[in-house]
């Protein structure tokens, strides 16, 4: 990886997520984190971007301290803010409450790009810092919905694990709220609004069955939207998490 020739670095990259991602020992898995980590310092922005995508998506690996600290350490070297969103999210994932200052000092900073400091917010809530969730309930009240809100802002309301915000989502799929238009191109009729919002939170609530052949995924939205709320009329607010 320190080797002077880009496609050498790349092939190692290539070779290390291959292996990490289907390895079943987490001794592989940690210490391929930590390369990966290390790439994220490289010079070339294709693989500081793909060595920071590829740690996102890993599952069932939990950093070390030092992995950590060297997170942090990358979070205040780094300008690219494609990256440090991704590095924000790795944080709120594994739990780095030494990154939280950082996070705040973007989270309630007005110079810098809304949608940067939306998910240093997300991280923080996910943290447990009670002022980002209360900040992330404001700004959920004075945005309308749209598709836009509903594709860039709402998905990390349920990253952010915040009870009280995806109570609001909530709250949205059983209003019969505007239509919106389908991100599909090749669909020219509005789909409700409710539905898309239904699409952001049921895969990630435990006891309402979403995906396969039987799920509220395979119906109409009409149809699937009648069953979210009849379903989350009954629970109340006794819903858990599908992935903690």
């Amino acid at each position: 990886m320190k080797d002077s020739i880009f496609d050498i670095r790349w092939r190692s990259l290539t070779v290390g997520s291959n292996i990490v991602a289907g390895s079943t020992s987490n001794l592989v898995k940690s210490e391929l984190t930590s390369i990966m980590l290390q790439n994220i310092y490289d010079l070339d922005s294709r693989i500081v971007y793909t060595a920071s995508q590829n740690l996102l998506e890993l599952e069932d690996v939990k950093y070390t301290s030092g992995q950590k600290d060297t997170l942090v350490d990358l979070i205040s070297r780094i300008s690219n803010p494609n990256i440090l969103v991704t590095l924000y999210r790795l944080c709120g994932k594994q739990g780095v409450s030494e990154s939280m200052l950082l996070l705040k000092n973007v989270s309630f900073s007005t110079n810098i790009p809304f949608y940067q400091r939306w998910v240093a917010l997300s991280s923080l809530t996910r943290l447990g810092n009670a002022e980002a969730e209360n900040l992330m309930s404001d700004y959920l009240n004075r945005i309308d919905i749209s598709l836009d809100a509903i594709k860039t802002l709402y998905p990390y309301i349920l990253f952010s694990k915040s009870r009280q915000n995806i109570s609001y989502l909530i709250e949205l799929i059983q209003n019969n709220n505007s239509g919106c238009e389908s991100s599909n191109p090749n669909v020219s009729t509005s789909i409700p609004c409710s539905y898309l919002v239904l699409t952001i939170v049921a895969p990630e609530i435990a006891e309402l069955n979403w995906e396969g052949k039987d799920g509220l995924q395979s119906l109409e939205p009409e149809e699937a939207l009648k069953k979210a709320r009849v379903f989350f009329k009954n629970i109340d607010n006794n819903w858990s998490f599908k992935r903690e």
